[in-house]
């Protein structure tokens, strides 16, 4: 039941950056435009999330997703995700 669920999904208080990729994108667009910033002027920086930004995402182009919506052995949806 939910208990199963609960325990097979680890959920933590905190983002870690192994578990939300979101979270480590997030933090590269912030250096970039910290970077970009008259009182830093830290061109360099910005070149190197840039640089970090499309090496995540051209990683990410070749994923293969699993479907949104799981299904049981009948057909029927049991699971839908993001």
């Amino acid at each position: 039941g939910a208990h199963a669920v609960r325990k097979a999904i680890p959920m933590e208080a905190k983002r870690t950056l192994e578990e939300d990729i979101e979270l480590g994108l997030n933090q590269l667009v912030q250096v970039a435009i910290r970077g970009l910033s008259p009182g830093r002027n830290d061109t360099f920086a910005t070149m190197l999330c840039l640089d970090r930004l499309g090496a995540a995402l051209s990683l990410l182009a070749e994923r293969q997703f699993p479907p949104a919506v799981r299904r049981d052995d009948e057909g029927r949806p049991r699971l839908m995700t993001q």
